[in-house]
């Protein structure tokens, strides 16, 4: 057995002064290059402490240097073709923002811009008036005011208008909205008591009724987003809860999670996804608040809208959090961009439709053309997802590549960490692209990466 000792190892590792003096930091300030050095040296005496590392000279203190290096300077964010067929995906910054909406960008924001100015009057202005007047118009909402998710919406709602009082939620829609936030969790963080009614699966307007007391701020209603609730089931209509909550003087909430703006787009089931999620009908029919993103089926970048009655919206604006919450000005202007593109009637054309309505004949000939560039693999029927929270049981009928190898995993961890990085599905022992998610200019570069790493890996 070979007796190692640790503390030679240790006196391998040059001195911090020495080690700056490398010109691998020719391109770095010197608290940079610094932090760089702390780091890697700490995991080379971790590694020499647990007994892992048996030998060490300066090249190989050197290759630690750079690594650590490429780590801190590697862009986190990256390029992605997504070839999984889940249109809002959530880890891949759900809805892609327009090329029309990227230029203006650059034109309008690469200098100063009049963010919180009136032109006209050379006062100070309104930093979301662009957006909420648009909104307002396609809506029909009183007002409005925008924050930077829909969580904080929800929170920001909660705590406006029930602070100190009671929530009332039906038992089967405290869901977890993501990221271990749970809807208990916001009313308590909001400064109000939830008060649980019904059912996980049945839920009636007299429950609700039952649940209302002399505390009671504010009726919840929320969106069921990523699972549904299916068979022996009951839950009263948004009417009926609208009609309540005026009787009893209190305002309706309702978290409509993806928030569609208009008609649904053209897919099956579409009628539901109106029903469930219309930013426009849950109005009409008598929530008094609403809130849903703006970056799942509107189209827009990170951002929750809270819209309504204006008593209510005010209420909003005027609490402490609402400033903690606000948009900056490169959202706020994709947003207003995004908005016109509604106000013009071609939401067709924002990234997120154009993926939802891709015809299966369309993915059937781009599957084609990868199978016939590749020289391998079949093209089959499959199915694709809306993703974001938006009809979680109801797939979308597409036709996608599928090559079957017993490498599959291997193909596929090469193409996530490839540049660009592309994202596929296992399935059947094999991968699965689905081109309803590939956009404008993806389809000749997946081909290109493809046909490297599978010459590479089989």
């Amino acid at each position: 057995m070979v007796v190692v000792d640790k503390q030679q190892l240790y006196r391998q590792i040059p001195s911090v002064h020495d080690m700056l003096q490398w010109p691998v930091f020719h391109d770095c300030t010197h608290d940079f290059a610094l932090q760089i050095v702390h780091n890697a040296t700490k995991k080379l005496k971790k590694s020499i402490g647990a007994g892992t590392c048996s030998f060490l000279d300066e090249e190989l203190v050197f290759e630690a240097i750079e690594q650590e290096k490429s780590r801190l300077q590697a862009s986190k964010l990256r390029k992605v073709i997504n070839g999984t067929g889940i249109v809002i995906h959530t880890n891949l910054g759900r809805a892609p923002i327009p090329e029309s909406v990227l230029d203006a960008m650059k034109d309008t924001l690469s200098g100063y811009t009049n963010l919180e100015m009136s032109l006209k009057s050379g006062k100070r202005g309104g930093r979301i008036r662009g957006v909420t007047d648009r909104l307002c118009a396609l809506v029909g909402a009183e007002d409005a005011i925008v924050v930077n998710n829909n969580a904080a919406a929800i929170l920001l709602a909660i705590s406006a208008t029930s602070q100190g009082g009671e929530v009332v939620v039906s038992r089967g829609e405290l869901v977890e909205i993501g990221g271990s936030f749970r809807i208990p969790d916001i009313i308590e963080t909001g400064g109000a008591q939830l008060v649980e009614v019904g059912t996980t699966n049945r839920t009636r307007v007299g429950d609700y009724a039952s649940g209302i007391g002399e505390n009671t701020k504010s009726l919840l209603r929320v969106h069921s987003s990523n699972f549904s609730i299916i068979g022996f089931t009951e839950q009263p209509k948004r009417t009926e809860l609208a009609q309540l909550a005026q009787e009893r003087g209190i305002p309706l909430i309702e978290d409509l999670g993806s928030g569609l703006l208009g008609k649904a787009p053209n897919i099956s089931d579409a009628r539901r996804l109106e029903e469930e999620e219309s930013i426009q009908v849950a109005l009409s029919q008598g929530a008094h608040l609403v809130t849903f993103s703006g970056d799942k089926l509107l189209g827009g970048p990170q951002s929750g809208f809270i819209a309504g009655r204006k008593d209510l919206v005010q209420q909003c604006r005027r609490h402490p959090l609402y400033r903690a919450m606000r948009l900056g000005k490169m959202s706020l202007f994709a947003l207003e961009k995004v908005l016109q593109i509604y106000v013009e009637g071609r939401q067709d054309t924002l990234p997120v439709w154009t993926s939802l309505q891709k015809e299966p004949g369309v993915c059937r000939t781009q599957a084609q053309q990868i199978c016939d560039a590749l020289g391998m693999g079949e093209v089959m029927e499959m199915q694709s997802f809306s993703g974001g929270g938006a009809l979680p049981n109801q797939a979308i009928d597409s036709v996608g590549y599928f090559l079957r190898t017993d490498a599959c995993q291997k193909i596929a961890d090469a193409l996530r960490r490839g540049s660009p990085s592309v994202l596929v599905r296992l399935q059947n022992q094999g991968i699965c692209i689905d081109p309803r998610t590939l956009l404008d200019g993806d389809l000749d570069t997946l081909i290109d990466v493809l046909r490297d790493i599978i010459a590479r890996e089989l």
